[in-house]
């Protein structure tokens, strides 16, 4: 089963690591929906210049929705990076938004329950993301998260923005 996912997880990887532009940041927060861990720090992603496209060094995969209820949504994630060496990172988010609106009432936990991952080469780590709200009353969610390596590298800010209308549902 672990190798099934490390399988799914590198075959997502790349696809999306070959796509362009994968997330981006909002341009403002105004206001909040619920009530939760939301701390209202915002992060911003990393911009490169339009003549140069590097790969980002962490994308967000929304992987698929697994459960739809009244006043909850689960999410499984792939948290997928380009990192060749072997690094030691912990991955936090400070906002997750919908339709551009600042969710309170959200939690992301790990799948196997590490608070620290090891970025080895083309492998992904795999977070379940659990919303308080119905998404299906939204079209927008944006993620966004930090990584911060354990070897005195500058943390790297990252985000992503998906349509819920083309998310894929595997409702439980």
């Amino acid at each position: 089963m672990k190798r099934a996912k490390k399988l799914v997880a590198l075959a997502l990887l790349l696809t999306v690591l070959g796509a362009a532009g994968c997330g981006k940041a909002p341009n403002s927060v105004q206001g909040s929906i619920g009530a939760g861990p939301s701390n209202g720090t915002e992060a911003a992603a990393p911009e490169s210049s339009p003549e140069t496209k590097k790969l980002k060094d962490f994308v967000i995969i929304p992987l698929w929705i697994t459960s739809i209820q009244p006043t909850e949504t689960k999410l499984n994630l792939l948290i997928g990076h380009h990192l060749q060496s072997v690094k030691s990172v912990e991955i936090s988010y400070q906002d997750v938004l919908l339709d551009g609106v600042s969710v309170e009432d959200w939690n992301i936990q790990n799948q196997e329950g590490e608070e620290v991952f090891v970025t080895e080469s083309e492998m992904g780590f795999s977070q379940t993301l659990t919303l308080g709200v119905n998404i299906e009353n939204y079209s927008e969610l944006t993620i966004q998260g930090t990584a911060a390596y354990d070897d005195g590298t500058e943390p790297y800010l990252f985000s992503g923005t998906f349509q819920i209308s083309e998310l894929e549902r595997r409702i439980k």
